[in-house]
């Protein structure tokens, strides 16, 4: 397992920058989308306890307001808490998770507050457990806060921030090249704040100004701080720092260059808020090191809300729990996040059962075991017996998917070992170990829980058919845990076709034309279940695909060759005898242009040995934008005819996965439309 980061943006301070020109905020935005667009060029409003609605077409994926009682910690399921000091910064604070640092208000704030004991400064910093906040492809996402810096009598050594760290922090990825967004930075008690992207090509944002909007000042009301990720078009993407509506600067792909971005932004964040005390930027602005004698003790930082804003998608997580409880193991012991302790890489272990916190498991559809809002983990994704386990931020990774045998043993998907308690000695911290069945490795979900294993349903694409023609389609489905039997259920199917609940195979003969939306589930003897959709669309009699290969001849074009000798035409000359094959690579593709737009039924494909066991058929009406009209992860080879419906001028067969050390190699390319 990972440390938590231990730098943070101090270490480069971005260069003053002026803000744009009024008349260019109010410009901007007509363009803006996020959530404060309508808000540009105007003065700031006074501090909302709730996060404000999504605007139109975009979807809040997170959002927390801070409603609990007075003196309450913040929610775990929301944030966890990193407990250490330095961050390799400098600064001097002991960050905890005691609710004299950190806690809500009761009136719909969370607190961070700075004390002195003696000398010793404590303070808080707190992450999201989420680390899935990110902008789509072709979308955008906007992280937001409205936030009260503190306001000390004396401020040297203050260092408030609101800032995300990426995802690949928290499963080995480096500083700053996994990037790091700073909406939000002050020190020593400055009416002001700086914004600032960290990538490895030194990005920068715009050093230390004041708050923008008249009425308040930083310490004295709350603000807005924001950033904006814009990837609508993924060659030219871009992110914005606001601050109270007002964009203050703009940093592009092309201003990065294109792997440094992608490196930095394209991928999931997670945030933080932190109120540090002395360190590098501090001490940089001062000219001296802090905090002094003279600094106040006991001011805060007041968050009224913060909130993330997707468009063009949804991170929201689908997983779901299925039971919530204790879990028991040898002796009725309790599995147990040790002290209850939600900060990453806290110890797992066994205890008398007592109900708390960190003994509330719940077992999540996507193979997790969770609680207090994070995952149960194998350190470091360890595959060895005897690996230790751990209480870490959910990330999606095998090492944290767990499967429940029959017998009640916990098997750890990543390394195949199951969770145990080593030697039977229940003060020592739990491991993976050696699957043996023993007691001291069988344990028992909470009540109503439906199992831990996931079940996954082959998308067979869409499909169709005749009215009166026999139609016959092969479900597959895999499950996680061995020995399991699959039952088949199918809602939507056409009139005339039904499936085989034991060996998932629909067949019929269809009585009536028309397109069916079709459901296709699977479920274990356990009670996990995965499902897939497509549609099949059920033409009239008579009428049905056509027999001219469309794309016999026609301009085609390649990702590759292996050779001269295997061009891309070779694919549609209708001679079964020459063919085209890849380089030995993924992905590779064959594209024919057909001339014009073609409603597209049925793909032929006649496979050299060398075939694809992953591909899809895929459309476009102008070879850029492409649309996916089949895919499988199971191709057979030999000569596949696909049912399809589609249309577009451009027909692509996109291969991503080779059955052979081989690159792809097709005798023939056919298409046929209706």
């Amino acid at each position: 397992m990972f440390s938590i980061p231990t730098r943070r943006s101090a270490t480069r301070r971005a260069p003053r920058r002026g803000r744009a020109a009024a008349t260019s905020i109010l410009l901007l935005a007509a363009s803006l989308t996020g959530s404060f667009a309508a808000t540009l060029g105007t003065a700031a409003t006074a501090h909302a306890d709730t996060a404000p609605p999504p605007p139109a077409g975009w979807t809040t994926v997170f959002s927390d307001s801070f409603g609990g009682p007075a003196g309450s910690a913040p929610a775990a399921a929301n944030w966890l808490y990193d407990i250490g000091t330095g961050y390799g910064t400098g600064e001097r604070e002991q960050t905890t998770n005691s609710t004299n640092n950190v806690y809500q208000d009761g009136n719909g704030h969370l607190v961070l507050k700075a004390i002195n004991n003696g000398g010793t400064w404590t303070s808080a910093r707190i992450e999201s457990t989420r680390g899935d906040f990110a902008a789509p492809a072709g979308g955008k996402m906007e992280m937001t806060a409205s936030i009260q810096q503190p306001n000390p009598a004396n401020g040297l050594g203050y260092w408030p921030a609101f800032w995300a760290l990426g995802s690949p922090m928290r499963t080995g990825g480096g500083w700053p090249g996994a990037g790091e967004l700073d909406m939000m930075e002050d020190v020593n008690g400055l009416n002001q704040a700086s914004q600032t992207l960290h990538d490895n090509a030194g990005s920068s944002g715009h050093g230390l100004i004041a708050c923008p909007a008249a009425g308040s000042g930083c310490q004295t009301g709350y603000h807005t701080y924001s950033v904006i990720v814009d990837r609508t078009n993924t060659s030219a993407e871009s992110l914005q720092f606001v601050m109270d509506g007002t964009v203050e600067s703009t940093v592009t792909e092309a201003s990065v260059g294109t792997a440094a971005w992608q490196q930095a932004i394209d991928h999931g964040f997670f945030m933080i808020f932190d109120l540090a005390m002395g360190g590098n930027y501090p001490d940089g602005v001062q000219g001296s090191a802090t905090p002094t004698a003279a600094t106040t003790s006991g001011a805060s930082m007041s968050v009224a809300y913060v909130a993330v804003y997707e468009q063009g998608g949804n991170s929201t997580p689908t997983a779901t729990p299925t039971a919530t409880g204790q879990v028991t193991g040898v002796g009725g012991v309790c599995l147990n996040n040790q002290a209850a302790l939600n900060t990453p890489s806290n110890p797992i272990g066994v205890g008398n059962c007592d109900g708390s916190a960190g003994q509330q498991w719940s077992p999540y559809t996507d193979g997790t075991l969770r609680a207090q809002g994070g995952c149960l983990d194998a350190v470091s994704a360890g595959t060895t017996s005897g690996t230790d386990v751990d209480w870490y931020p959910c990330n999606g990774t095998a090492a944290q998917g767990w499967t429940r045998q029959a017998n009640g043993e916990l098997v750890n998907t990543n390394s195949g070992l199951c969770l145990g308690v080593p030697g039977g000695n229940t003060s020592a911290r739990l491991d993976i170990e050696t699957c043996t069945a023993a007691a001291t490795q069988l344990w028992t979900l909470p009540a109503g829980s439906a199992g831990s294993n996931t079940v996954t349903v082959t998308n067979p694409g869409n499909q169709s058919g005749t009215v009166q023609t026999a139609a016959s389609l092969q479900l597959h489905a895999s499950d996680s845990a061995s020995g399991q039997t699959l039952a088949y259920s199918a809602a939507g199917l056409p009139a005339g076709l039904s499936i085989n609940a034991a060996t998932g195979l629909i067949s019929g003969t269809p009585t009536a034309a028309g397109t069916s939306n079709v459901t296709v589930t699977a479920t274990d003897s356990t009670g996990a279940s995965g499902t897939t959709a497509f549609t099949w669309t059920v033409n009239p009699a008579g009428g049905g695909c056509g027999t001219t290969n469309l794309a016999l001849n026609k301009p085609v074009t390649a990702s590759s060759t292996e050779n001269v000798g295997t061009p891309a035409t070779a694919a549609v000359d209708g001679n079964s005898g020459t063919r085209w094959s890849s380089a030995a690579s993924d992905p590779q593709w064959l594209q024919v242009d057909l001339g014009s737009v073609q409603s597209i039924c049925k793909v032929t494909l006649n496979w050299e040995t060398a075939y694809a066991t992953g591909f899809q058929i895929q459309t476009s009406n102008d070879a850029t934008n492409w649309t996916s009209i089949y895919s499988t992860t199971t191709g057979t080879g030999g000569t596949q005819t696909l049912n399809v419906t589609g249309t577009g001028r451009y027909l692509r067969l996109y291969g991503t996965a080779r059955a052979t050390q081989y690159g792809y190699s097709l005798w023939e390319f056919q298409a046929f439309g209706s």
